[in-house]
């Protein structure tokens, strides 16, 4: 009985983690897309020169919030699919089992792009010299979106899977099972040439929408 319990407890405990998960991410998009759009005003930068001086002067700024929208959102992800693999299994394991690879996957590359960006922030925090960096900085923007924001199509097949496994378990409600959805169809979008802001702009709208959606669901469901 006493291991019971501690089962019951440690899954009650795991579900509130989950809920408190899916909620910070959507908050996490909304923090890093306020700093860089209205603080850092990144999305003006159209030359290496002005990405480098923006980084270089806001180098703390700019560390904190990859380690949240990057990093921290990783775990989060990872928390929340095995979370949801594990009451979805007995009646969707195929497509619980997928979606938590698919988004551990995610979680990976993304937590890699983030590292990425967090060692050249650590290097400017330290006050490394910049001179010359101008030459390997397309290189490196290159690598991060390639890995995590380039390109959003692995998020919205974990997104999409993870919604369709929900829908089916009878777990979610309709509201997160369209989002997810939509979410999918963003991410797909964003991997087609000459359409990947427009599918990105999908992708972030509907994620934070469906996440604060997912947090509801995971919170009412026994």
């Amino acid at each position: 009985m006493n291991v019971l319990r501690a089962i019951i407890i440690s899954m009650m405990f795991f579900k509130k983690l989950a809920a408190i998960s899916a909620v910070y991410c959507g908050l996490s998009y909304i923090a890093g897309m306020f700093v860089y759009l209205y603080i850092l005003q990144y999305n003006n930068a159209t030359t290496a020169a002005a990405q480098i001086d923006i980084t270089s002067s806001k180098a703390v700024l700019m560390h904190i919030t990859t380690l949240h929208t990057y990093v921290l959102f990783s775990f989060a992800i990872i928390l929340i699919a095995t979370y949801l693999y594990l009451k979805l299994k007995d009646q969707q394991q195929a497509l619980g089992l997928l979606s938590l690879i698919i988004g551990i996957i995610w979680s990976t590359i993304l937590i890699a792009s983030g590292f990425i960006s967090m060692t050249v922030t650590s290097m400017f925090m330290s006050g490394a010299e910049i001179t010359g960096l101008e030459n390997a900085w397309q290189a490196l923007d290159i690598i991060k979106n390639a890995l995590g924001g380039g390109n959003e199509l692995i998020g919205g097949v974990f997104t999409g899977l993870l919604s369709l496994a929900m829908y089916k378990a009878r777990f979610s409600s309709m509201l997160t099972s369209g989002l997810g959805a939509i979410v999918f169809v963003g991410g797909f979008i964003s991997s087609l040439p000459y359409l990947a802001e427009v599918g990105i702009g999908i992708f972030v709208i509907s994620q934070i929408l469906w996440f604060f959606s997912l947090g509801y669901d995971i919170n009412k469901n026994e």
